[in-house]
């Protein structure tokens, strides 16, 4: 069972253009995770923005910081296999300013879900600023049980 971001462990999904959020836990924290969901693009990975690090891309005023934004646009585009221009780096911007606000609304995460060993391995999430690992970690199978309680 192949790991996939939105599944049922998601807290809420949006897609916008040919790119879709996914609001997620990675290691209890709140996050919005972008990936790439065009048809025919390279495989991509995706790119997170932690709660705790909405400040660094928007003032207390809500207007972005620009020189910071732009800079993780590139990163992002990078990791999504997309191609870093100018276009693709503003529509990555305008998502993830746009996401900012359900992020900061995002509860934390359920005690239902720190269950540490739910199922077996299928995949790794490996999330990066730069060069440096923030997030490395295997991703296991929702059981039967966790899944049961969604529906």
């Amino acid at each position: 069972m192949p790991f996939e971001l939105g599944g049922p462990r998601a807290w809420k999904v949006r897609m916008t253009g040919d790119i879709g959020v996914s609001y997620e836990w990675v290691n209890h924290e709140p996050c919005m995770l972008l990936f790439p969901v065009r048809q025919g693009s390279r495989v991509g990975g995706c790119f997170g923005v932690a709660q705790n690090a909405v400040i660094k891309y928007v003032k207390s005023n809500g207007h972005p910081r620009v020189n910071y934004a732009v800079r993780m646009s590139i990163e992002a585009a990078q990791a999504m296999g997309m191609y870093p221009d100018k276009s693709t780096c503003k529509r990555i911007i305008d998502v993830i300013i746009d996401g900012i606000e359900e992020l900061v609304k995002m509860p934390p995460e359920p005690n239902w879900m720190r269950t540490e060993d739910v199922g077996p391995p299928v995949g790794e999430l490996t999330i990066r600023e730069g060069d440096r690992v923030i997030v490395g970690r295997e991703i296991t199978a929702p059981s039967l049980e966790d899944l049961q309680r969604l529906h």
